[in-house]
């Protein structure tokens, strides 16, 4: 598979994927998925913690960063890295 980082991450997302690449010359078609879907929600992490800095920030939003953390912890678990 590819290398090169899907576009459409943001800084978060990128940073996995060099990591991950850097330290991994192969990956699987399986494993790359994975990797895609973990950036994705490093990225969205990020938008989460942007929005719960933000006075009036809604409760929801600190449910969603929780419950976006233990899907990113489930997808590197997953990965093994």
């Amino acid at each position: 598979m590819t290398r090169y980082a899907p576009r459409a991450l943001g800084q978060p997302g990128r940073r996995l994927w060099r990591s991950v690449h850097a330290k991994y010359d192969e990956l699987s078609i399986g494993e790359e998925l994975l990797l895609v879907e973990a950036a994705r929600t490093a990225d969205l992490i990020e938008r989460l913690h942007a929005a719960a800095d933000k006075p009036g920030c809604p409760r929801s939003t600190m449910v969603e960063l929780r419950a976006q953390r233990a899907t990113l912890a489930k997808l590197v678990d997953q990965l093994k890295i």
